[in-house]
């Protein structure tokens, strides 16, 4: 099951997708996987830094 919520206006797709071991959410920009997630403490840095990596290119 897949849910997508969209960031940063269009440009990034949170999806997340539940597994026996927990919720992973797969970032993706232009639907090109960026950076798979577990929630935890430092989420929202990670999100945060799969952004800014990918600004850079």
């Amino acid at each position: 099951m897949f849910d997508a919520i969209t960031l940063a206006g269009v440009d990034y797709d949170l999806k997340v997708q539940d597994s026996a071991t927990g919720k992973r959410y797969t970032l993706c920009k232009n639907d090109e996987v960026i950076e798979i997630v577990s929630m935890d403490k430092d989420f929202t840095d990670k999100l945060i830094d799969a952004i800014e990596r990918t600004k850079e290119e």
